[in-house]
């Protein structure tokens, strides 16, 4: 299915007839999401340290891995019977064309993961329950099941425009649970390769018999992960060449993955450390300018106040959110937010659409904190203004009038 239409499936853009024989996908797609990582997981895990020749049925891993055809065949399953839409964003709904479109895209790599290859060569070659050179070996084909993480990395694309989700949150998960499935699969590679020399001249001694594979996994994850941070106590180091070889791939990939990680958590951090930088800045200036001109106390506190109100409302302004959008949808959004107060005014009252539009597109939405004057007595005033939220005062020399809007 085009993520185009994947990112209007999830947040509602999309009417539930678009689903086309699947109404409960989503939950579906996140179920699968959820399995892919689990597999990528378990299927290096059981390249590094399960026995090969697979187990007899009724063991843990064979079941498990009945699970794994179960659930992918029925993934691929579902896609075939899924509305997606083509290059004009229309919705198709054909059934020849989901079928042939979904063969046109992710069925191959979907295929590659669900079938049996490492069950059918173990069976050609009459050795199925063996455990030894060769059948370990073999189990490196069980990483093509790796490919599956393209379901991850589709549901990393479409929960990045959910505005529930906090971009530091999102960022945090995703790189820290990025370098936890790397370090991963760096510690079971490293770890098959010791064991396929039976631990002669390697970088972890053999064994011992109270040894399980639990302790093994420690050790080798604590391998990866000093060497993923570059610390590196020298405790464990690749000892042949094969391990060298696989550790300086390991080390040159690392630099890639960590200035990755790095540069996208710092980009928040500054980016977030510039906007109170601003705001700290723009009231040192205030300060220096409300010093030198001897302003007293009541005058500072509403310039501050003011500076503060703008600051905090500056981004979810009109100018900046609209900016982005043609002028007719602007045009409309700007209507249905001040139409129906503007067209209750004795200026405005049965007055034609059209006028109070363009009124409308020549306004800009100010701010005012408490206690402002807008308007003084003798003054002639330059500009309009239309109380949207909020409440005035008008002031006589005998009475005191309040006027005020309800929260639109």
């Amino acid at each position: 299915m085009p993520e185009s239409y994947r990112k209007q499936l999830y947040y509602g853009v999309a009417p539930q007839p678009k689903y086309l024989f699947f109404p409960w996908y989503r939950w579906w797609f996140w179920l699968a999401t959820v399995w892919s990582i689990f597999t990528v997981f378990y299927e290096t895990f059981a390249v590094g340290f399960l026995p090969g020749g697979l187990s007899p049925a009724g063991n843990p891993a064979s079941i498990i891995e009945f699970c794994f055809l179960t659930l992918f065949t029925t993934d691929i399953a579902t896609n075939f019977n899924l509305a997606y839409t083509d290059q004009e964003d229309v919705v198709v709904t054909d059934r020849r064309m989901i079928i042939w479109n979904y063969f046109r895209g992710w069925f191959w790599i979907d295929l590659i993961a669900v079938f049996p290859f490492y069950i059918i060569i173990l069976a050609a070659r009459d050795e199925i329950g063996i455990d030894d050179f060769q059948t370990r070996n073999l189990q490196l084909i069980r990483l093509l099941r790796v490919v599956r993480l393209h379901r991850v990395v589709q549901a990393l694309q479409v929960t990045q425009y959910s505005s529930k989700i906090s971009l530091l949150w999102y960022t945090m998960v995703r790189d820290f649970g990025g370098a936890i499935m790397w370090t991963h699969f760096a510690a079971c590679m490293m770890f098959f390769i010791a064991r396929q020399r039976d631990f002669q001249d390697s970088w972890l001694e053999a064994p011992a018999d109270t040894e399980t594979n639990f302790d093994l996994y420690v050790t080798s994850q604590y391998w990866s992960i000093v060497t993923f941070v570059t610390v590196s106590y020298g405790d464990f180091s690749p000892v042949n060449a094969t391990e060298q070889i696989f550790g300086m791939v390991y080390m040159f990939l690392n630099m890639v993955i960590t200035s990755w990680i790095i540069g996208s958590i710092t980009l928040l951090v500054v980016k977030n450390d510039e906007k109170n930088g601003e705001y700290r800045s723009n009231l040192r200036l205030l300060d220096e300018y409300v010093t030198i001109n001897n302003f007293d106390d009541g005058i500072r506190k509403r310039l501050k106040t003011q500076l503060k109100l703008d600051f905090n409302n500056r981004e979810i302004s009109e100018e900046n959110v609209l900016q982005h959008f043609p002028g007719t949808l602007r045009r409309k959004v700007i209507r249905q937010l001040y139409y129906p107060i503007l067209s209750e005014t004795h200026l405005m009252k049965n007055v034609r659409q059209v006028l109070v539009d363009s009124f409308l597109t020549s306004c800009s939405v100010e701010l005012f904190g408490p206690g402002e004057d807008l308007i003084q007595r003798g003054t002639i005033p330059s500009d309009l203004y239309l109380l949207v939220d909020g409440s005035v005062k008008i002031t006589s020399s005998t009475s005191v009038q309040t006027e005020s809007v309800d929260k639109q």
